[in-house]
C-alpha cells in the first residue's frame, strides 16, 4: 500500500492534494531542489511553456499548484501542493476530480529538461536571491546560521542552498536529482469532501518506489552543540541587527521543548504587551522590530531585533536579563496567561486553514505521530508557568551576532 492519506473535510469548498518527497539536507541538494522547483513551476513536457501550464490550471477554475522545497530540520521535503475548487461546487460535467488529478501528475511526473528552461530558471532564482538578501534582516539571519552551523556545513543553508551550484548547475545534475527524488521516501496527503474517490484516483499514480518506503524520520531535529560564538559584520546600515541564538537539548521532553519554545516566543515578543516589546521598544525607544522565534527542528530559540545603533549595549543587556530572570523563576503570570491564550487562538484559527492543516499532516508524517489541533490545544492548556521556567532553564546562549 502506498503512503497515501486523504482526509474527509466538509468545512471547505476547496480540496487540497500534496505530494511530498524527502531527501537529506545538503547545500547541493537544496540548490538543485530550488532549480527543479523553478523549472517545473514554469513548464513541463505536458505543458511546454509558461503560458500553456498557466492556462491548464486556469481552465480548472484557477487551480493553484505550489512547488517548493521546504526544510524540516535535517531533511528537505520537495512539496507539490494543489488547491482546487470541489467539483460539486460548480456542477460542470467537464470539471472532475479525474481532470484535476491528471493535470497535477502531468506536471509532477513529466518535467521538461531543456537547456534554455534551466538557464531561465537559474537566472530567476539568482534575481530572487539578490532581492531577498537586499533586506539586512535576511542577510543577518544567513550569517547567523552560517556561524551556528560552522562545524556542520550541511545545515548552514536553510533557504537556497549552495549559491555557486545555483549558478553552475548543469542539466544532467538536475535530471539526476529528479531521478533520485523518484526513489526517495514519499507521501501523498490531502483533504476532500469525497476522500474515498480521490484516494482511488490518486493511488495508480503513486508508482514510484519511494511511496512504499518509510517516510517518517527517527530524528528530524538537528541537535544544538554548545559552543558559544560571537561575531559581527559591518555594512554601514542605519540600524543595527542583533540576533541571539539559544540552544536546547533535543533529548529532553519533546512536549516541553515544542510548547515551551512556542509559549516563550509569545511571552517575549508576541505582541505589544510582551516582555521585550515593552522593555526595548516602549521603555527604551530603541527598536524598530523585536522578534522571538522557536526553531524546534533546529533545537534553537532565536531573539532578533533591529535597533538604534547607539543603544546596542543596552538592548543586549535587556535581552539576556529577560531570559536570565525566567531561568531564575521570575515570571510575569499575566504575560504567561496572554501567551497561552494567543497560542490557543492561533490553533483554533489554524483549524479553518486547509493549508496549515495539510502542513500538520506532513509534520505528523515526518515524525511518525498524530498531533491534532485538539491535542496541541490541550498541551497548551496543561502547560504551567513552572514548565516555562523549566524550559528556559534548558536554554544556553550559543551565539550572538551583530550586523552593523
Amino acid at each position: 500500500m502506498a503512503n497515501l492519506e486523504i482526509e474527509y473535510n466538509l468545512k471547505f469548498t476547496t480540496a487540497s492534494l500534496g505530494c511530498f518527497l524527502r531527501v537529506p539536507l545538503t547545500p547541493k541538494n537544496l540548490a538543485l531542489a530550488n532549480i527543479l522547483a523553478m523549472m517545473q513551476s514554469s513548464a513541463t513536457r505536458a505543458y511546454p511553456s509558461v503560458e500553456m501550464q498557466s492556462r491548464s490550471m486556469s481552465n480548472l477554475y484557477d487551480m493553484s499548484l505550489d512547488i517548493v522545497p521546504e526544510v524540516f530540520g535535517n531533511q528537505i521535503v520537495m512539496s507539490y501542493v494543489a488547491n482546487f475548487i470541489e467539483p460539486r461546487e460548480v456542477l460542470n460535467p467537464d470539471y472532475t476530480y479525474e481532470k484535476v488529478i491528471s493535470t497535477f501528475f502531468d506536471i509532477i511526473k513529466k518535467p521538461l529538461f531543456e537547456k534554455r528552461l534551466l538557464e531561465i530558471s537559474k537566472s530567476r532564482l539568482n534575481n530572487i536571491m539578490e532581492r531577498y538578501y537586499d533586506l539586512p534582516g535576511h542577510l543577518a539571519m544567513q550569517h547567523f546560521l552560517s556561524n551556528w552551523y560552522r562545524n556542520s556545513p550541511n545545515f548552514k543553508d536553510m533557504m537556497w542552498g549552495d549559491e555557486n551550484k545555483i549558478i553552475d548547475a548543469e542539466l544532467d545534475e538536475v535530471r539526476d536529482f529528479y531521478r533520485k527524488l523518484t526513489h526517495s521516501p514519499a507521501i501523498c496527503l490531502g483533504q476532500a469532501r469525497d476522500a474515498d474517490t480521490l484516494t482511488d484516483l490518486v493511488q495508480p499514480y503513486l508508482d514510484w518506489t519511494g511511496y512504499s518506503r518509510e517516510f517518517a524520520v527517527n530524528q528530524v531535529s538537528i541537535p544544538a552543540i554548545e559552543d558559544f560564538h560571537e561575531d559581527e559584520d559591518h555594512l554601514d546600515n542605519l540600524q543595527a541587527h542583533i540576533i541571539m541564538g539559544y540552544g536546547f537539548n533535543i533529548d529532553k521532553s519533546a512536549i516541553l521543548n515544542q510548547f515551551g519554545g512556542l509559549l516563550l516566543s509569545n511571552y517575549l515578543a508576541g505582541d505589544e504587551y510582551s516582555d521585550l516589546f515593552k522593555k526595548i521598544r516602549e521603555e527604551l525607544g530603541a527598536a524598530y522590530s523585536v522578534a522571538a522565534d522557536d526553531y524546534f527542528n533546529n533545537s534553537m530559540f532565536v531573539i532578533s531585533t533591529a535597533i538604534d545603533k547607539s543603544k546596542l549595549n543596552q538592548v543586549n543587556k535587556i535581552i539576556t536579563n529577560s531570559v536570565s530572570k525566567l531561568q531564575q523563576g521570575e515570571i510575569d503570570l499575566d504575560l504567561f496567561k496572554r501567551a497561552k491564550q494567543a497560542l490557543i487562538r492561533r490553533y483554533l484559527i489554524s483549524q479553518d486553514d486547509p493549508g496549515i492543516s495539510l502542513i500538520q499532516m506532513l509534520a505528523n508524517g515526518l515524525r511518525g505521530r498524530n498531533m491534532t489541533f485538539e491535542k496541541r490545544i490541550n498541551h497548551v492548556k496543561r502547560f504551567t508557568a513552572d514548565d516555562l521556567v523549566k524550559f528556559s532553564q534548558e536554554l544556553f546562549l550559543n551565539e550572538r551576532y551583530y550586523l552593523l
